[in-house]
């Protein structure tokens, strides 16, 4: 059931159209967000080491007056990541991976569902 919810939570990312950039710094992170419905107060932004569960991060981005959405990040390093952005309701969610050296940037979209 849980697999389910996650593949709902992208269907619903999808069908709203939900695209992000995510742009990497060495202490701070910030989340561009085109959404066609309200924007959230809040998005979570998880970073998940392929093989050293202790490097996971997890951080909560805010909105902003001018527009974006911004955190801190610290204590990460160069590598692979797998990245998961969603709201804070956890009603829809986007997915990717990055190659990163703490610096760059990272376009996220919806993936419609196969069936």
């Amino acid at each position: 059931m849980a697999i389910n919810q996650e593949l709902r939570r992208d269907s619903t990312a999808a069908s709203l159209g939900v695209k992000a950039r995510i742009m990497f710094g060495d202490s701070a992170v910030r989340v561009f967000l085109s959404l066609p419905a309200p924007m959230p107060k809040r998005l979570v932004l998880q970073l998940v080491h392929p093989t050293r569960a202790p490097l996971d991060r997890r951080i909560v981005v805010d909105a902003s007056p001018a527009g974006w959405y911004e955190g801190r990040l610290a204590g990460w390093g160069a590598g692979r990541w797998g990245v998961l952005l969603e709201d804070e309701a956890r009603t829809w969610r986007l997915t990717g991976e990055l190659k990163a050296d703490n610096t760059g940037s990272l376009e996220l979209s919806a993936r419609p569902q196969r069936e």
